[in-house]
């Protein structure tokens, strides 16, 4: 064990200002020595910074995960790999709802995919963000069109509430660019 001497805090007969900040910059250092000596610090071993590092890693390559499934159901043709595309993305209750569209579930959602595949053939979803996410939401956004086999530009952002398990629990969908709805006279 080992002493320490903290110099006096305040002002002293004969003391400027300076020397008093100083001591005071003396007693925080030193008390942060001891504090960390003691094992106090959150940083105070390599085995809690590497948990939290992986605690950090881990939920948003899940989140990253999710995104991609998600993407990758809406653009899948074939209906049994996009079911279970489904089932991977979007938990057992979970829901999609955007202005045009409304799935609940797995056979909902799924339903809801088949037949906006059918409205726009040939379009496939690729993000078109960053994925950005804090604590169960997650927020990104995507393209499809702009090609020759599917020559409609069309544009969304997506906001998500993803569960524990990297599913997600709910989307709501905004369409940010589209071809404007033809009207019939």
């Amino acid at each position: 064990m080992f002493l320490m001497r903290f110099p006096a805090i305040g002002a002293s007969a004969g003391r400027d200002n300076k020397e008093n900040a100083m001591d005071r910059r003396n007693v925080l250092k030193a008390a942060a020595f001891v504090a960390v000596g003691a094992g106090l610090s959150p940083m105070s071993s390599k085995a809690s910074a590497a948990e939290r590092i992986s605690e950090r890693r881990n939920p948003m390559s899940n989140v990253n995960e999710a995104v991609v499934r998600y993407l990758e159901a809406w653009s899948e043709r074939d209906a049994k790999r996009r079911r279970d595309l489904v089932a991977q993305t979007f938990t057992e209750d979970g829901t999609y709802i955007d202005r045009v569209r409304e799935g609940r579930g797995h056979d909902g959602i799924d339903a809801m995919i088949a037949k906006a595949q059918g409205q726009f053939p040939g379009y496939s979803l690729h993000l078109a963000s960053g994925i950005e996410a804090h604590h169960d939401y997650v927020r990104f956004s995507w393209v499809a069109g702009g090609t020759a086999e599917a020559p409609l530009y069309i544009k969304g952002t997506d906001f998500a509430v993803i569960t524990d398990d990297g599913r997600l629990k709910s989307v709501i969908g905004f369409t940010d660019a589209a071809p404007a709805p033809v009207t019939q006279p």
